[in-house]
């Protein structure tokens, strides 16, 4: 259903298939994962606010359980993504994740998780194989605090190239929540960096974000 929106506005309107996106909170962001895996031919990149690992559970109890202990081994569930991609056309799939330090609802090992996946996933993507040409291992680490606002932990990683094709924002205390979101809606957390916007600037960057957000700084 979702990509046969994705496909109808493209029918009636004039769009950059290499700039279509999806991200989502919570279920949202692991339906991003999913679309991720299984339409890789019409996103070019996903973003996940407080969510899980490709197919984390595939049953009611199993994702209870996940969200509070995480999920599987997310070099299998890699393995699993990747399989899914070759049923269409496997890419290095930009990955950006936002995840509170203090979230209950979906604990914060899932935020570590996605990553883990989708490092294993793209290092197959690039040239399938496992060799560690994208790996889990951040390349750069940098401590960031929003003005008036909560402090987070911005972590990049590079392809072989040298181009950032995954983030992770770790924010201290935030809890189930949209980063930077309006105080007017439900589940934001407006004192958080703003997901949106930096997840704008990740999309629209070659291969990802290049340009760390002005008020972090690199750890020493």
């Amino acid at each position: 259903l979702i990509a046969g929106m994705v496909n109808q506005v493209k029918a009636n309107y004039s769009i950059d298939n290499d700039k279509v996106f999806v991200a989502g909170l919570s279920a949202g962001a692991a339906m991003s994962v999913i679309m991720g895996a299984t339409y890789p031919d019409i996103f070019s990149g996903i973003g996940v606010g407080a969510g899980l690992e490709y197919k984390a559970a595939t049953t009611m109890n199993a994702a209870f359980t996940a969200m509070s202990n995480g999920g599987p081994n997310p070099n299998t569930q890699g393995d699993l993504a990747y399989n899914e991609m070759t049923k269409s056309t496997p890419r290095v799939m930009p990955t950006i994740v936002f995840h509170g330090t203090s979230d209950y609802t979906v604990a914060e090992i899932n935020g570590h998780q996605v990553i883990d996946q989708w490092a294993r996933t793209n290092d197959r993507a690039d040239d399938g194989q496992v060799n560690g040409s994208i790996n889990n291992t951040a390349d750069i680490t940098e401590q960031g605090q929003v003005q008036g606002g909560r402090a987070f932990t911005r972590y990049a990683y590079k392809d072989s190239q040298g181009s950032i094709v995954m983030e992770k924002y770790m924010v201290n205390g935030m809890g189930h929540a949209w980063s930077g979101g309006s105080s007017s809606g439900s589940y934001t957390d407006p004192n958080g960096p703003n997901a949106t916007q930096i997840m704008w600037n990740f999309f629209m960057g070659t291969g990802g974000g290049t340009t760390p957000p002005p008020t972090a700084t690199p750890v020493t």
